[in-house]
């Protein structure tokens, strides 16, 4: 291969590279074009699902600095922890949120789900009959 056939490789790949970045900013301008499932945030490509999980972290960390003493908020994020298994952190919370309001019958709910899958049966028994107790009608 000659410098100038390596020349132009390297010049046709910059091209593309350009046209890639173009294609989809053009994407998200076409009002009828499907929206593309990933964004750039700070030079990372996050899925909307994942940037949505972010925001919603970032709410409830805002939220619990404006007030330290609200269960609900540790509780949401305890959930948030769940749902993705990170079941050390989502304990972790459960815990503070009734150490802020013991009656917060969805705190024990989770920590007895979470107990039940450490088999831990007493604790998860002790949990899920406070919860059940604190709110009877919650199905």
């Amino acid at each position: 291969m000659t410098i100038r056939k390596i020349a132009q490789i390297l010049l046709t790949g910059l091209i593309l590279l350009s046209l890639t970045a173009c294609v989809a900013k053009v994407r998200e301008a076409i009002p009828f074009l499907p929206q593309s499932n990933y964004v750039n945030r700070g030079g990372r490509m996050l899925t909307r699902a994942e940037v949505a999980y972010y925001q919603k972290l970032v709410d409830l960390r805002d939220a619990i600095r404006a007030n330290p003493k609200d269960a609900v908020a540790y509780c949401s994020v305890g959930e948030l922890f769940q749902k993705k298994g990170g079941y050390k952190d989502a304990k972790e919370y459960y815990l503070w949120a009734l150490k802020r309001d013991d009656t917060l019958s969805q705190a024990h709910y989770n920590l007895g789900i979470i107990c039940l899958q450490e088999d831990r049966f007493t604790e998860a028994f002790d949990h899920l009959r406070k919860a059940r107790a604190l709110s009877p009608d919650d199905a």
